[in-house]
């Protein structure tokens, strides 16, 4: 018979999961759509007014060479002539060699399609002055014809932006001569084509006067018309769209660390940085959406409770039970059937206390910051009833078990009727 839950032990159990519920049903009322408070994103992923998606498919359809890039900078093709990168409005910073890597795309004949005033981060010589973005549309002439200003004498841009007295290599394409809002800065052999703001490449803004024009010029570097010549990677790597060998190295090694180091360090601190490493894979389930503004596609969709959302969920478990899966079988060659539960538990709670919060949250920041905390204090300082892993239960693992079970059903049946209540209201 398990042994029963110590008093001082249930009042932590007590305390935590009644922080729990109330985060959760805290950010149902204060978390929001990022788009509702002016955080749109240029992804190609989004059919919000800000977004993307509308130019990314428009590319595909005339047959240009495009796909999303989602890896490092350092990764790029290096001495491509035909190759353009677009960076519209990144959300991260890039490392120094990420930044290095930039400079040598476009010095060895790269283009470089840079929207938005965080230039000064990748490329260290811009001078842009920094402003807070305007909802007013404004209209810019062109200040010479070229090769980006055929067929678009102006374009319409939303944008407080401008670049601060452009050098010789720096070409004032429109806007004042002085402080322009598209700029063509040839670098070595390559050039980067910098924009104040992502409109011509947004949904809304990429129909407005001029820009479609000016966009597709854009494209058609470094020959008019060869649209086969060109190589167009779109960036999502600095929106937080990031996929890397060395990710799946890391989890390769600890998934391998699982099955050779002893049982106790293995389904202990082992499992548990294994299970933090996919965090940010957890932390997108139930925000996407959000995030990149498809809700209307997405919930447009046939049977989406039914279908989308256990989906959705089993992918997060599948997860779960990958990287852990070295703790599992040593666990079940060792007899420790109480252990096992204990890990089974904990591979079912992580993805649905990701789903629940992502939903109703709208964004990956709740989970992140609350699993990282729940993971210092549970399996890195073995907290009993705290450690999703099991290791540090001793005598209760099946109680706390039991716990983690009902707590994975809970916040199954509020990622649902999250779900439900934003399929009625937007």
């Amino acid at each position: 018979m398990p042994a029963a839950i110590a008093s001082g032990d249930r009042k932590i159990l007590l305390i935590a999961g009644a922080v729990l519920v109330v985060l959760t049903a805290g950010l149902a009322f204060v978390g929001g759509d990022p788009q509702e408070h002016g955080m749109s994103i240029p992804s190609t992923y989004s059919a919000s007014p800000g977004g993307a998606r509308a130019a990314y498919l428009l590319l595909e359809e005339l047959h240009y060479k495009v796909s999303r890039w989602e890896r490092s900078p350092t990764e790029l093709p290096i001495g491509d002539a035909g190759a353009v990168l677009i960076i519209a409005d990144p959300l991260e910073a890039p490392t120094k060699e990420e930044v290095a890597a930039l400079q040598d795309f476009v010095a060895k004949g790269g283009q470089v399609i840079f929207t938005g005033e965080r230039i000064k981060s990748f490329f260290l010589k811009a001078k842009v002055e920094e402003k807070f973005p305007e909802a007013e549309w404004q209209t810019f002439a062109a200040n010479i014809p070229s090769n980006y200003t055929a067929g678009a004498p102006k374009i319409v841009l939303q944008t407080g932006t401008a670049w601060q007295t452009p050098e010789a290599s720096q070409l004032a394409l429109y806007g004042d001569a002085g402080s322009p809002v598209v700029v063509s800065w040839r670098i070595g052999d390559g050039r980067i084509l910098w924009w104040a703001a992502a409109t011509p490449l947004t949904n809304s803004g990429i129909s407005r006067e001029g820009n479609l024009n000016f966009f597709l010029n854009a494209m058609n570097f470094p020959l008019p018309d060869e649209k086969t010549a060109v190589k167009i990677y779109w960036d999502e790597y600095f929106h937080g769209e990031r996929t890397s060998l060395w990710w799946y190295v890391v989890a390769a090694g600890l998934l391998a660390a699982q099955f050779f180091a002893p049982l106790e360090l293995s389904r202990g601190p082992l499992l548990g940085v294994a299970w933090i490493w996919p965090i940010l894979i957890w932390s997108a389930m139930g925000a996407r959406e959000s995030r990149f503004g498809t809700n209307e596609l997405l919930f447009a969709s046939a049977r989406i409770l039914r279908r989308q959302l256990p989906a959705c969920w089993f992918a997060g478990v599948a997860v779960a039970l990958l990287t852990g899966m070295g703790a599992a079988i040593r666990l079940f060659l060792a007899g420790q059937n109480a252990s096992l539960v204990a890990w089974l538990a904990g591979a079912l709670f992580l993805p649905s206390f990701a789903l629940a919060l992502g939903i109703w949250s709208r964004s990956s920041k709740p989970y992140e910051g609350l699993l990282t905390a729940l993971w210092y204090i549970g399996p890195m300082n073995r907290t009993p009833g705290l450690d999703f892993t099991g290791a540090a239960n001793g005598p209760l693992t099946l109680n706390y078990s039991v716990i983690y079970l009902a707590l994975s059903t809970a916040l199954l049946t509020l990622a649902f009727f999250g779900r439900a209540r934003q399929l009625r209201s937007d």
